[in-house]
């Protein structure tokens, strides 16, 4: 399996994200997909995704939707040109999150 056409890799800057990763990312429009291919390390030991992979992804969803709202398309086009902003981003802290579990995924599908 391999990335599929659109996705960019996600630029966190969060030891945590690259570590649990690699994340991609793609935008259409208002909205934002958020994908990695599953690798062994992203696994329980059931040789499925991880739950806590599962909330890891949520939550950086979560937190890229907030950015990628909270910024003018200009802004936006500066930011996947440079991956800087000419401004502090919006500061994004998840407080709450409910995750529940409806199926899962195997090693080496996206």
């Amino acid at each position: 399996m391999q990335i599929p056409e659109g996705f960019k890799p996600v630029k966190s800057g969060t030891p945590f994200v690259d570590l649990a990763g690699p994340f991609y990312f793609k935008e259409e429009g208002s909205v934002v997909a958020i994908g990695l291919l599953l690798e062994e390390k992203h696994c329980n030991s059931a040789g499925t995704a991880h739950g806590g992979l599962i909330a890891t992804m949520a939550d950086i969803a979560l937190g890229n939707s907030i950015g990628h709202a909270s910024i003018s398309d200009e802004e936006r086009q500066r930011w996947r040109c440079t991956g800087k902003l000419n401004r502090e981003p919006v500061p994004r802290v998840t407080v709450t999150m409910t995750t529940d579990y409806s199926g899962s995924a195997m090693m080496a599908e996206w």
